[in-house]
């Protein structure tokens, strides 16, 4: 069974915070509240930033990128930030650590 994509996010959050790397998880879209909707980030922004690296989007299984998700990526990387799609920790920790300049 494939593991849901908040699951691997955490995983990747807690291995990044182990070795010593800020890791922030973003929510995006609208949420409903009490008085209304509330505005998170902009839809399709990545689900973890990395200080001194960049964004992560993490998918589970065979999940693909939607159309928002590959717009905001397209952005992202030409205002000169990184974007990388992971499907596990390794994959993230292998990314962050060897793509980083550290």
């Amino acid at each position: 069974m494939t593991r849901p994509e908040s699951a691997i996010q955490a995983d990747i959050v807690a291995a990044l915070h182990k070795i010593g790397r800020f890791a922030l998880r973003v929510h995006s879209g609208k949420v409903r509240v009490a008085s209304g909707w509330m505005q998170l980030a902009p839809e399709g922004t990545p689900d973890l930033y990395v200080l001194g690296f960049g964004w992560l989007e993490c998918k589970s299984g065979k999940g693909k990128l939607r159309k928002s998700q590959k717009r905001m990526h397209a952005f992202i990387e030409m205002n000169g930030e990184r974007v990388e799609t992971v499907r596990t920790v390794k994959q993230a920790l292998y990314v962050v650590m060897t793509t980083d300049g550290r």
